[in-house]
């Protein structure tokens, strides 16, 4: 058995998370929890997808760091 494969990097983290051209880095963290809410496994949602929100956040978050 190998290791589960991350979904691809997320091409516009903006788009997924929900965020305009313009945002700041409290935007960011308000779209990011949102989204964990809908979709944490926990809450009854899909992996991947979670993860793949997961990354857009990290992206966003070094680029307003």
């Amino acid at each position: 058995m190998g290791l589960p494969q991350l979904p691809e990097p997320p091409s516009d983290p903006r788009k997924i998370l929900g965020l305009g051209e313009v945002f700041t880095a409290a935007d960011v963290r308000r779209a990011w929890r949102r989204y964990a809410a809908r979709h944490h496994p926990d809450q009854g949602g899909d992996a991947a997808t979670f993860t793949r929100g997961r990354l857009a956040y990290e992206t966003l978050t070094r680029r307003t760091s």
